[in-house]
């Protein structure tokens, strides 16, 4: 059933918000009402390429086709127009590399997704370089791993004919994901990505915001290519008005997770949000204030999101991080999950040295057949509240939020804060682990 929203506000009809989140192979694009109503959406899927030695790429052009396709769609089921919607917010999965051409556009090669592993012998070589290895935990904050977009890149430099040379003279241009909608989008006008996005690239200082030169340099990557650094809440310009019938501002293009946090409102210290995926992985993300915190157990450091003319940090445990806790194997896969994410936090209270008080959970699993089981144990074990958001579409809405602080939908965070529910709260109850101690 296709339901027309036309809210009246003051007089005037009330403008809409648009997100266009990528979710693996998928665009899903949704048109926003104030404070989290979707009013539309769709989805529109692009092709992947996967071999046998783990590489996973995808034609570049296929993709923006796909999130052009959703957005139309969804935009067209308001019966609305692009006069009607005040913002595009774009939220992407982190870590993609492709390389184009400054002028015409054309990608040089297939755009090599977060989890191609064609850059795994590259990460080989850097890996064994100790001293290469601290610095790029202690400027960029994590570790030298071919899920970032660096290694990739260089791969494409090294192996793609006079891509080495054509980047030096300033004729390609790099981006991840969200770089090449944007510019995409904006017919070519911008060349820019978010804090979050950069400091998935593994060539961005997290602590003086701005691209390495060291690394640059050691790497031979030409720092000419790389896109200019904004806030997740930034002007990213404006879509060609071909694509939606008239100009659209662009303005958050962030990663799912920092979108997703901002969407389930963690705005300050210790604030934690966890996605649960039906593959029994977990991603655990941390706010940590006003400053990057260091961890000493392997947890990423890196921004939050940037909103507002302020950058804010995280501590980030991507699902596939290895993160010296606990060994949770011999555990089901419900509570291996919970062990799992009572172990990253427990590692990232002791480095933040401020303990959550209330852990927000979304994802698949969380709202799956065990999703209450596995939440209340997971509020058994860490012996705090879990609110299960009330709108799914997380990302997607925090995404929206980011724009519209930028645009003044929104006067500012805390004018979202109200309109934010839990479709459940889960209480501790005594927690296993008191169990077990007294059962000893």
């Amino acid at each position: 059933m296709l339901i027309i929203f036309c809210t009246q506000v003051g007089g005037e009809v009330e403008q809409l918000m648009m997100s266009i989140e990528q979710r693996g192979a998928f665009f899903y694009a949704y048109i926003f009402q104030r404070f989290g109503i979707i009013a539309a959406q769709a989805r529109a899927g692009f092709a992947v390429n996967r071999t046998p030695d783990g590489w996973a790429s995808c034609n570049a052009d296929e993709v923006f086709v796909a999130a052009l396709q959703a957005a139309n769609e969804a935009l067209e089921r308001t019966g609305k127009t692009y006069c009607d919607i005040n913002a595009l917010a774009l939220s992407v999965e982190r870590g993609a590399a492709l390389v184009w051409d400054a002028k015409t556009g054309v990608p040089v090669c297939d755009l090599a997704l977060p989890d191609c592993g064609r850059a795994r012998s590259v990460c080989r070589g850097l890996s064994a370089q100790e001293a290469l290895g601290r610095k790029v935990r202690e400027r960029c904050g994590t570790v030298i791993d071919h899920r970032f977009s660096a290694p990739k890149l260089m791969w494409i430099l090294e192996n793609v004919p006079d891509a080495r040379q054509r980047a030096g003279c300033g004729e390609l241009l790099f981006g991840s994901m969200d770089s090449w909608l944007i510019w995409k989008f904006t017919g070519g006008k911008t060349h820019a990505c978010d804090c979050s996005n950069a400091a998935y690239t593994m060539l961005y200082d997290v602590y003086r915001r701005q691209w390495d030169a060291d690394l640059l340099v050691e790497l031979n990557i030409p720092g000419q290519m790389l896109p200019d650094v904004k806030l997740s809440s930034a002007d990213f310009g404006e879509t060609a008005s071909e694509y939606f019938g008239g100009p659209v501002k662009i303005a958050c293009a962030a990663g799912n997770e920092n979108n997703a946090l901002f969407g389930q409102t963690c705005y300050d210290l210790g604030k934690a949000r966890v996605s649960y995926a039906h593959d029994s992985t977990c991603d655990v993300i941390v706010h940590t204030g006003l400053s990057p915190v260091i961890s000493t157990s392997n947890i990423m450091t890196t921004f939050a999101y940037g909103i507002a003319g302020i950058d804010k940090y995280a501590l980030h445990a991507p699902h596939w991080l290895d993160i010296c806790g606990e060994d949770e194997s011999n555990l089901a896969a419900c509570e291996k999950m919970a062990y799992r994410v009572y172990n990253i936090l427990r590692l990232a209270e002791k480095d933040t040295g401020c303990p959550v008080q209330m852990l927000h959970a979304d994802g698949d699993a969380a709202y799956g057949t065990d999703g209450d089981a596995l939440l209340q144990l997971q509020a058994d074990l860490l012996q705090v509240p879990v609110c299960r958001s009330a709108v799914k579409e997380v990302s997607a809405l925090g995404s929206i939020y980011i724009a519209g602080v930028f645009t003044g939908f929104y006067k500012g965070r805390d004018d979202v804060v109200p309109h934010w529910k839990a479709e459940k709260i889960f209480e501790p109850a005594v927690s296993p682990l008191a169990n077990a101690q007294t059962e000893t």
